[in-house]
């Protein structure tokens, strides 16, 4: 269990990571937005998460079945 610690902190908390990561950037809109910015960066930011979160969310994936196939358990 030692070996390759990343891949299994990313195996365990990367959810939760991708989930926090996502908010970031629609946070960052609405806070601009409630500032007095355009309400373009709450779409923006919207957009932006969905993104970031699909990403995320798809590297967790391929790490979970790296660790599943090729690690020895």
């Amino acid at each position: 269990m030692n070996d390759y610690p990343m891949l299994h902190f990313i195996g365990r908390h990367g959810g939760w990571c991708a989930i926090v990561l996502g908010l970031v950037p629609l946070l960052a809109g609405l806070w601009l937005f409630w500032t007095g910015a355009s309400a373009w960066w709450i779409a923006a930011g919207l957009g932006a998460a969905i993104v970031i979160f699909g990403v995320m969310r798809s590297y967790v994936e391929l790490v979970r079945v790296m660790i599943d196939m090729l690690l020895p358990k």
